[in-house]
């Protein structure tokens, strides 16, 4: 009886050494894949900050020549248009 319970016993051991290799392998796997999604994140982030200055600088040059193309008002007239001006042509006399 004695040599069964030893026999099952090293089964058992074997079971459980080869569970836990199982789980130490799943574990760095599971380390790896956390490191290289960190680093896509971080990657996706620079490109999403070079992205945006790329489009600061486009809706500045944009607001820029809106505001030039705007000009200055004469003297004698008011800020305020109604819908003819601004979609009529404007005619000098």
């Amino acid at each position: 009886m004695v040599s069964s319970s030893n026999q099952m016993t090293s089964g058992t051991n074997l079971l459980v050494n080869v569970a836990s290799a199982g789980s130490g392998v799943v574990i760095v796997a599971c380390l790896v894949a956390v490191g290289v999604l960190f680093q896509d994140i971080n990657t996706l982030y620079d490109e999403v900050m070079v992205d945006m200055a790329d489009f600061r600088v486009l809706a500045n040059d944009a607001w820029t020549g809106m505001v030039s193309m705007q000009g200055s008002i004469p003297a004698g007239q008011s800020k305020r248009m109604d819908v003819g001006q601004m979609i009529g042509r404007n005619k000098h006399p």
